[in-house]
């Protein structure tokens, strides 16, 4: 699966039936989105907008394995 179709999964996922207990919906528009590949086959994603922040650690089936929220 590419970087970008990750992104675009685990987005929709977010807002529809959300990954494991977390939710999120960005109205108006898609995040901006920042992702890496960690050394375990897993991800990082770091999603932004308008002073919120959403930084998820994913392994390799996509199930988040920390999440973390930040306001500014």
């Amino acid at each position: 699966m590419k970087p970008k179709d990750v992104v675009v999964e685990i987005l929709k996922k977010l807002q529809d039936e959300g990954l494991d207990g977390l939710y999120a919906w960005f109205i108006g528009g898609w995040p901006h989105v920042v992702m890496r590949e960690r050394h375990d086959g897993g991800y990082e994603i770091l999603m932004w907008r308008e002073g919120v922040k959403l930084r998820l650690k994913l392994d390799k089936e996509l199930k988040v394995v920390d999440a973390t929220v930040y306001y500014e």
